[in-house]
C-alpha cells in the first residue's frame, strides 16, 4: 500500500502486458504473474506431468565440408584421403 499526499491509502497493482506462451494472445497479468492465458492455463492443467527431467541437448558435430574445386582447410594429404573415402565430388 501507498500513502498519497493527502494522507488516504491507496491500492495498487502492479499490472503488465503479456503474451501466451502457449496460443500466442496478448493479454494484462498481475507483475510476476504465469506465462499462460487463462484458457490456455486450463489445457495445460490437463495434460499429464513430465515423467522424466529436460536432458541436455548436444548438438551433432561434423567435419568440414569439402566441395570439388574448393579446399575449405584440407591440405593435400586429406584431400588425397578424402578421395579414397569417396568424401569429395
Amino acid at each position: 500500500m501507498k500513502s498519497s499526499h493527502s494522507g488516504t491509502d491507496k491500492k495498487e497493482i502492479e499490472m503488465e502486458l503479456k503474451y501466451c506462451e502457449h496460443c500466442g494472445s496478448l493479454w494484462v497479468r498481475r507483475r510476476g504473474g504465469g506465462v499462460y492465458c487463462d484458457k490456455c492455463q486450463r489445457a495445460m492443467e490437463q495434460l499429464p506431468a513430465a515423467t522424466k527431467k529436460p536432458s541436455r541437448v548436444m548438438l551433432p558435430v561434423h567435419p568440414p565440408t569439402a566441395i570439388k574445386g574448393h579446399a575449405f582447410g584440407i591440405d593435400a594429404g586429406d584431400r588425397r584421403e578424402l578421395e579414397v573415402r569417396g568424401g569429395l565430388l
